[in-house]
């Protein structure tokens, strides 16, 4: 589920800082050290990029066999 997007999560660090999680393929081998499904990161929530987002998900269909 990484390399899209990273999400965010509705964990709060404080304030006006969200966690957000996974990793995106726009991230620079310098910024995303921890580029895993796993990782987890402070984001301020008037800072807008590109590469963070949601990811939707359909529960009406039957999941992969």
């Amino acid at each position: 589920m990484i390399g899209n997007v990273w999400e965010w999560t509705s964990g709060v660090a404080d304030g006006d800082r969200r966690v957000i999680k996974g990793g995106s393929y726009l991230c620079a081998a310098n910024y995303c050290a921890r580029y895993r499904p796993a990782a987890r990161q402070f984001q301020e929530l008037g800072l807008g990029t590109d590469h963070i987002g949601v990811r939707l998900v359909d529960n009406r269909r039957a999941p992969p066999g």
